[in-house]
């Protein structure tokens, strides 16, 4: 974290002798729309190359510029509002839940139990009948551990959970080329998994390539398909849908193994070594617009039910295109 917030502190030095905007108007020709946005914003200080290394170089096209999901790249100017976020208390909290010894009969070690939610109140499971996490998560944890929460949990899981659990993904989900075809990304560093549902672990190799959407034009009973594509450097291919051409298919456990290790693994792939943001899978742009420097409250799903993503990333939808994007999922759309 100490070096990237000192590249954040030289970078804000060298726009003492030069303003912003003579640093950003490069960039500019190409994203002409978030260069507003930012000299508009309280962000209106800040080159662009301050929060994306390799902005220079990629304006001559030799390199790609850094997009950043990480916490700590905002904690060099709001250290308050990152300590804050990426706080836990290791213990039992008012409303039950702070992983930490039992509260009863704590162990010497401190690395007892954690706390159920089923310990306040055993009827909990009745009032929230089908929701799945019930009994695994230890409530009421902090967003700091969401995604390693989410990692732990025995329970079978998705790749439609990964949308709200990472940054990363939501950004990227139904992100498309120059073409207008589904953007693949890659893993950049192999990666062993071992989740909490699966029997063993799995590797991710570097060079998998993964592409991901939701397939809003497909038929009844269809709609809304969430489509994600593995393909593994040198190996097999795996498809969350049928009838992909070249998938394998052959063990639906496996496939289902490796599509959410694929976007786990894409998720904390090139976060550096100790990073909060491995257990959060959130950064700060989770729900805050870097560009304007303000919340987009109706990017967030538990305001605005009709979101798309928990992520408006405004370089691809704004407020106004949430409200009435369909969403990537429908909630209690299977028959119980």
């Amino acid at each position: 974290m100490k070096w990237k917030i000192s590249c954040i502190l030289i970078t804000m030095i060298s726009l003492v002798a030069l303003p912003a905007w003579a640093l950003n108007e490069e960039c500019a020709q190409c994203h002409q729309e978030r260069v507003n946005n930012i000299g508009a914003s309280s962000h209106a200080g800040l080159a662009c190359q301050t929060c994306h290394e390799g902005a220079v170089a990629h304006v001559n096209m030799s390199s790609k510029a850094t997009v950043h999901f990480d916490l700590e790249v905002c904690a060099g100017c709001h250290p308050n509002q990152y300590g804050t976020y990426i706080y836990g208390d290791d213990w039992k909290t008012k409303y039950g839940g702070s992983p930490g010894p039992d509260a009863v009969n704590p162990l010497p070690n401190g690395d007892a139990d954690l706390w159920n939610k089923l310990l306040d109140f055993e009827n909990y499971n009745d009032i929230i009948d089908g929701y799945g996490f019930s009994r695994e998560y230890n409530e009421e944890r902090s967003h700091n551990v969401m995604i390693k929460d989410h990692h732990d949990i025995t329970r079978g899981k998705k790749e439609t959970c990964m949308q709200c659990k990472s940054t990363k993904l939501a950004y990227y989900w139904d992100l498309k080329d120059e073409n207008e075809e589904i953007r693949d990304h890659e893993i950049l560093n192999s990666t062993i998994v071992e989740a909490g549902h699966m029997a063993y672990p799995v590797t991710i190799t570097k060079g998998t390539m993964i592409s991901m959407y939701t397939d809003r034009d497909a038929p009844y009973p269809n709609t809304h398909e969430v489509k994600v594509v593995v393909r593994l450097q040198g190996g097999d291919t795996y498809a969350s849908f049928a009838d992909y051409p070249g998938a394998n298919y052959s063990d639906p456990t496996k496939t289902g193994y490796m599509l959410w290790s694929a976007l786990y693994a894409l998720t904390i792939n090139e976060l550096p070594q100790g990073s909060p943001t491995i257990d959060s899978g959130n950064g700060c742009n989770h729900c805050h617009d870097p560009h304007k420097a303000g919340l987009d409250l109706t990017a967030i799903p538990s305001v605005s039910a009709s979101s798309a993503s928990p992520c408006s990333m405004p370089s691809r939808t704004t407020a106004s295109t949430l409200r009435t994007r369909q969403p990537h999922f429908t909630l209690m759309e299977t028959p119980r």
